[in-house]
């Protein structure tokens, strides 16, 4: 999943499919260990989202965004540019990159720098 498909899922869920937003599962309801990792490295990837909206005075807050695509969309091209980091060997990489490959070049590899501190 890109960071886009997270931004939209965190705020909206998909109605077609019956999937509530993201952001109001509860970590208790995950069935195993893996689950609960994952919803934390979603919830960690949100948090840079926000942390990186605020800094650009763009973020209003969880309740403006929730289930509203458009505004979801707005969050996303505000914040892509942060998370577009350099050395990928793809140009468009940034475009098809998971939101845990972004999350682990921003703990790891990058050293909790983004991709606007590195250029």
């Amino acid at each position: 999943m890109g960071l886009y498909s997270l931004v939209v899922f965190w705020f909206c869920g998909d109605l077609s499919k019956r999937i509530s937003p993201f952001m109001l599962i509860p970590r208790k309801d995950c069935e195993n260990d893996m689950q609960k990792c994952l919803v934390s490295k979603t919830k960690s990837t949100m948090d840079l989202v926000e942390v990186v909206a605020k800094r650009k005075g763009m973020w209003k807050s969880n309740n403006y965004y929730l289930g509203n695509v458009s505004r979801c969309k707005q969050l996303f091209e505000g914040v892509e540019l942060m998370f577009c980091y350099p050395g990928i060997s793809h140009v468009r990489h940034h475009e098809e990159c998971s939101y845990l490959t972004i999350l682990e070049l921003y703990n790891k590899k990058y050293t909790k720098k983004f991709a606007d501190e590195i250029w």
